[in-house]
């Protein structure tokens, strides 16, 4: 049955085409029946050649407007369009065997990271928003308070520098001398008693004075 329906569809495919070649044909033939000697040739071929281009594009635009050209349309870009899928659905299987990157894989790479790049610039603006807000909040705030802030941050700055100002006093201070120490007295020797020698030689001395 399918195969009488193809056969059929075929037969009047080419039933069609022949019957445009056929009106082509007498259309053309029809395009020098006027044709007339006593003219000037020039104007007789132009006219000739308007009447059969004439006929050429009235026959092939009857003939695409018939359900045959028009089915037979559909079928090729419905071919056309599963050759398509076929072909990617190879590369798709090569690119999966050879462990390489295939096109919708790059495609969904990009895709994310469009969706990132979207993402972090909208919270980049949020943030933009919060300092702002932040920033006049800052600048609203009481002369009162900025003066107490003041005073309290140059109080600590002097306390701070106080406390260096003595370590560094501590440090240059030169280190305290240790007491100084006597030294220790001779001690006198004690005289020996003279010997009989030095006794007589003492004496002759004496006497000779």
């Amino acid at each position: 049955m399918k195969m009488d329906d193809n056969f059929k569809k075929s037969f009047e495919r080419a039933t069609a085409l022949q019957n445009l070649w056929v009106d082509s044909m007498t259309g053309m033939a029809k395009s020098w029946s006027d044709y007339s000697p006593s003219n000037d040739p020039g104007e007789e071929m132009k006219k000739a050649r308007q009447r059969m281009l004439g006929a050429i594009s009235k026959s092939w635009e009857d003939f695409m407007r018939t359900p045959e050209f028009l089915d037979m349309m559909r079928e090729s870009m419905g071919q056309a369009a599963s050759w398509g899928a076929q072909a990617k659905a190879g590369a798709s299987r090569m690119h999966e065997t050879m462990g390489t990157a295939s096109k919708q894989d790059i495609d969904g790479v990009l895709l994310a990271i469009r969706h990132v790049e979207k993402r972090v610039l909208d919270r980049l603006e949020t943030l933009q928003d919060l300092i702002e807000g932040l920033e006049t909040d800052l600048s609203s705030l009481n002369e009162e308070h900025a003066d107490k802030i003041n005073d309290a941050f140059q109080e600590e700055l002097v306390k701070k520098l106080s406390a260096i100002e003595r370590t560094l006093s501590k440090k240059a201070a030169p280190a305290a001398r240790p007491p100084a120490t006597k030294a220790p007295a001779k001690k006198v020797a004690a005289k020996k008693p003279a010997t009989k020698t030095a006794r007589k030689t003492a004496t002759k001395t004496t006497r000779r004075k």
